[in-house]
């Protein structure tokens, strides 16, 4: 896993990543290195860099390297926006013959196409596969017109994520082209066989669902990813060449094949910085403990939530009621407290307590961008390492694995100065 953060104002950028790299062995026990690179340079003429997080490789090739190869070759070009930068380094990956391992590829898609198929045959009720003695389905054409019906559901839920931008001009006979003969080769294993018919088809089943099932298989490996284990996050931050103020774009990348790269961006992952928007703080991937402490998260939050709250002001009492308080007691009678704990409205009172939750962690987010306006690179450098730092620590003081680690490299780019290591592990990525 990984804790990055960018923040910007007017001024420039300031960027951290931590170190940890976890490792998954075949049994699936997980190891922890602490010398992952995850904070890249990208251009020589313009402050771009990027950051990586999920899967910290493409194609068995690690993000570090892509990166120092684009550098290498296309560092010299002044793209207009960030923007530009970031779909020309996926034309880039695109491109290159040695970022694809064919082998790597052709597995990669075997392994969606066992995937998929085998999800959809789980997912269709049990009564549409019952089976006969000699393993024979009792009802082939119930069990296709299932199979039918659940690749359709999945195909319409797969396609409300739409289709991501390295595959918006594939077409299906393209994939027939490229994907057929795995698909073919796949679907032959599930015919019925002599020797045993568990677990697999009738030809005639297997025929009529191909089409609609190499259809399915394309708009899984096609669509715009992000929950997926082999996706990454990358994360580019900087200025092009037509740009003022600094930008920020996420963006989420599922492998890819057939020369095309599954990348996808939202919304809300741009930042642009403006006149109307002088400020942005942006944690990513693991981001529960930089929210917490930006939104206000300490020793007091409890009192301090239910002090902005008229209606739920009384709870912090709850600490400090005693039978006789004196005149300076920070309590309350028993009787008074009971009487006012009785008169509040419990209807939806949890969805009423979240609610006043989000208001007061809207109130110091906008109090934080008030601060972090007037900060200097050398100010937002400190606390962008600092939220790393203390997820970081945060997960010692849990025994947590240790899957976000120092040392945390840290980097500030500006439209005058370019771009400036603040902290490095070693050597200029």
């Amino acid at each position: 896993m990984t804790a990055i953060i960018g923040i910007l104002n007017k001024q420039g950028i300031a960027v951290a990543a931590d170190s940890a790299l976890t490792r998954i062995s075949k049994d699936n026990s997980r190891k922890y290195a602490h010398s992952a690179y995850k904070l890249f340079r990208l251009s020589d003429e313009l402050p771009v860099c990027m950051m990586s997080g999920g899967d910290n490789r493409f194609c068995k090739i690690p993000w570090q390297i892509v990166a120092a190869c684009y550098r290498q070759q296309r560092g010299h070009v002044m793209h207009d926006t960030l923007e530009d930068c970031m779909h020309d380094f996926f034309k880039f990956i695109a491109d290159t013959p040695a970022f694809w391992d064919s082998a790597f590829e052709k597995d990669f898609l075997r392994s969606n196409i066992r995937m998929i198929f085998e999800n959809i045959v789980n997912q269709i009720d049990d009564k549409y596969k019952h089976r006969k003695d000699n393993d024979e389905l009792t009802s082939p054409k119930a069990f296709q017109k299932a199979f039918l019906k659940k690749m359709a559901a999945c195909r319409k839920s797969w396609s409300r994520f739409g289709v991501s931008e390295g595959f918006k001009d594939y077409s299906q006979d393209q994939f027939h082209e490229y994907a057929g003969p795995m698909i073919d080769a796949y679907l032959k294993c599930r015919k019925y066989a002599k020797a045993s018919k568990t677990g697999r088809f009738p030809e005639d089943v297997i025929a009529a669902v191909r089409n609609e099932f190499e259809l399915t298989v394309m708009t899984f490996l096609t669509m715009r990813c992000t929950d997926v284990d082999m996706s990454s996050e990358l994360i580019f931050a900087g200025y092009g060449s037509e740009e003022q103020y600094p930008s920020l774009v996420s963006t989420a990348v599922f492998e890819g094949f057939s020369g095309r790269v599954n990348y996808h961006i939202r919304p809300r992952d741009i930042v642009n910085i403006s006149d109307e928007n002088p400020v942005a703080i942006r944690p990513f991937t693991q981001v529960a403990v930089a929210r917490s402490v930006l939104g206000g998260i300490h020793r007091k939050y409890f009192d301090s939530l239910c002090k902005s709250n008229d209606e739920f002001r009384i709870f912090p009492n709850i600490h400090f009621f005693t039978s006789q308080p004196s005149d300076k007691s920070m309590g309350m009678k028993y009787a008074d407290f009971n009487q006012k704990l009785n008169e509040i409205d419990t209807t939806n009172l949890d969805r009423r307590f979240l609610h006043a939750r989000q208001q007061h962690m809207k109130k110091m987010h906008r109090q934080w961008k008030r601060i972090v306006q007037d900060y200097d690179l050398e100010k937002m450098a400190e606390l962008a390492s600092i939220l790393i730092e203390t997820t970081a620590f945060f997960k010692v003081l849990h025994f947590e694995p240790a899957d976000v680690s120092e040392p945390v490299d840290v980097a500030v780019l500006s439209k005058e100065n370019g771009f400036v290591w603040k902290k490095q592990k070693w050597g200029d990525m």
